[in-house]
C-alpha cells in the first residue's frame, strides 16, 4: 500500500491553530458579538486537529510495524504526556504567583490541585486526550488489523458505526454528564474541561480511524475530478447548515469531518517557508499562546479594556506569531520533544534542505537559521506520507 503526503493537513494545521488561538482571544476579550460569525466559521479547527492525529497515527501503524506497545507507549509518553506535565506546572506557577505580581495582586501562595497533572491545565488537555486515545487505538490497529481476521472495509464500517452510536447516545444523554454546569461548585476546574471536552471530541476518533483504514481506497476516489469537486461542495453545504443554524446537534461535526475530507484531497507542496515552520510548530503555538490569553484576560477583567471585534482579531494574530517567535526560541535553546513537540512537515522538491534548517521567504529573499537536534525535520517525498507526530 502507498502511503501519499497529505499536504492539505499540514495547511489546515496553521489555518486550524490560528482558530485555536482566535477563540481563547474571544473568550478572554469578553465574546464581542461583532465576531460570531467568524467564530462559528472556524469551529473545524479543533475537530481537524483531532482527527488529522489519529488519521496519521492509524497510517503509521500501518506502516510500520511497531517493536511493541512499551515502545509504542514509551514514545507517545515522551512526546504527549512529558510536555503536558511540563507545561501544566509552568502554567500553575504563572496562575499562582507571575500574573498577581503583573497585575499587583498578592500571590494565590498555592498551587492548582494535583489534578491538573492528570487532566492537563486548562487547554492541555488537549494533550492528554490524544495521548490516552493513541493507547487504545494502538491495539484496535496493531492487533486486530495485524491479524487479518476482517478486512480494512470492514472494521471501517465498525469505526464509524461506533461513531454513530456515540453521537446518538452523546446527544441523548451522556451530554448532560459530560456539560460543565453539571459538575458541582467543588469539582475542580481542570477536571471539568477535561471531562466536558473528552466528552465532545471522542466521537472523532473511531471517525478518523475509519478514515485511515480506507485511505487506499479514498485516495483513489480523490484521483477523479469529480469526487474532488463534490468534496468542496460538501464543505460548502455543511458549512452553510453550520453557521446558519442554532446549535443543532451534529452539524458542528459534519462540518469539521467534511473539511478534513476535503484536506485529504491531492495539493501542491506547501509553497511558502512560513507556513511550513507554522505548520511544524502548530503544537507548540498551542501550548505557549495561551500565557498571553489570560494576560489579555486580566487586562480586560481588571484594566476595565473592551477591545472591539477588529481589535480582538488583531490582537489574536498578534498572540499568534509571538507564541510562534517564542515556540522557535524554545526549540533553539531546548531541542527536545519532551519539552516542545513538533509536527515534521514535507519540504520543497529539490535541493535537500538539511535536516536542523527552517526557512523562511520574505519578500526579498529567503533566509534560514538552524534549530539544533530537530533532525526528524527532513525532506519528505511524497510516498514517504506524513507521520502520527502530530
Amino acid at each position: 500500500m502507498v502511503f501519499r503526503r497529505y499536504e492539505g493537513l499540514d495547511a489546515l494545521r496553521v489555518i486550524a491553530s490560528f482558530g485555536i488561538v482566535f477563540l481563547h482571544v474571544y473568550v478572554a476579550a469578553g465574546y464581542p458579538n461583532s465576531l460570531d460569525l467568524f467564530l462559528k466559521c472556524r469551529d473545524f479547527a479543533l475537530p481537524l486537529m483531532v482527527l488529522s492525529s489519529f488519521f496519521l497515527l492509524t497510517l503509521s501503524l500501518m506502516r510500520k510495524p511497531e517493536p511493541g506497545f512499551a515502545s509504542f507507549f514509551s514514545r507517545r509518553l515522551r512526546r504527549l504526556w512529558l510536555p503536558l506535565i511540563v507545561w501544566s506546572f509552568v502554567y500553575s506557577l504563572t496562575e499562582a504567583f507571575v500574573i498577581p505580581v503583573l497585575f499587583g495582586f498578592e500571590p494565590a501562595g498555592k498551587m492548582p490541585s494535583a489534578v491538573v497533572f492528570f487532566t492537563g491545565y486548562r487547554h492541555l488537555w488537549f494533550l492528554q486526550f490524544i495521548f490516552f486515545g493513541s493507547l487504545a487505538v494502538y491495539p484496535f490497529i496493531y492487533w486486530l488489523d495485524g491479524t487479518r481476521k476482517f478486512s480494512r472495509t470492514k472494521l471501517s464500517l465498525f469505526c464509524f458505526c461506533l461513531t454513530f452510536l456515540y453521537g446518538f447516545l452523546f446527544y441523548t444523554f451522556l451530554k448532560n454528564y459530560t456539560d460543565w454546569d453539571t459538575f458541582s461548585p467543588e469539582t475542580d476546574g481542570n477536571l471539568k474541561l477535561f471531562v466536558s471536552q473528552a466528552g465532545n471530541y471522542i466521537l472523532y476518533i473511531p471517525v478518523a480511524v475509519g478514515i485511515g483504514l480506507m485511505s487506499g481506497k479514498i485516495n483513489d476516489l480523490f484521483a477523479r475530478a469529480a469526487f474532488r469537486r463534490l468534496s468542496l461542495a460538501a464543505v460548502l453545504i455543511a458549512a452553510a447548515i453550520h453557521i446558519g443554524s442554532n446549535n443543532v446537534p451534529l452539524t458542528r461535526e459534519i462540518y469539521g469531518i467534511t473539511m478534513f475530507l476535503a484536506a485529504l484531497q491531492p495539493w501542491r507542496k506547501i509553497p511558502s517557508g512560513t507556513l511550513r515552520a507554522l505548520a511544524t510548530y502548530s503544537y507548540g503555538i498551542y501550548i505557549l499562546h495561551f500565557i498571553l490569553a489570560q494576560i489579555l484576560w486580566m487586562f480586560v477583567a481588571y484594566k476595565n479594556f473592551q477591545p472591539g471585534g477588529a481589535a480582538v482579531f488583531g490582537i489574536a494574530i498578534i498572540i499568534y506569531f509571538i507564541s510562534f517567535a517564542a515556540a522557535v526560541l524554545i526549540r533553539k535553546l531546548f531541542p527536545a520533544d519532551w519539552l516542545l513537540p513538533l509536527v515534521p512537515v514535507s519540504r520543497e522538491v529539490g535541493r535537500q534542505i538539511p535536516a536542523n534548517e527552517i526557512s523562511f521567504s520574505s519578500g526579498a529573499g529567503r533566509r534560514r537559521f538552524a534549530v539544533p537536534g530537530s533532525s526528524f525535520l527532513k525532506t519528505r517525498i511524497a510516498l514517504g506520507g506524513n507521520t502520527d507526530e502530530g
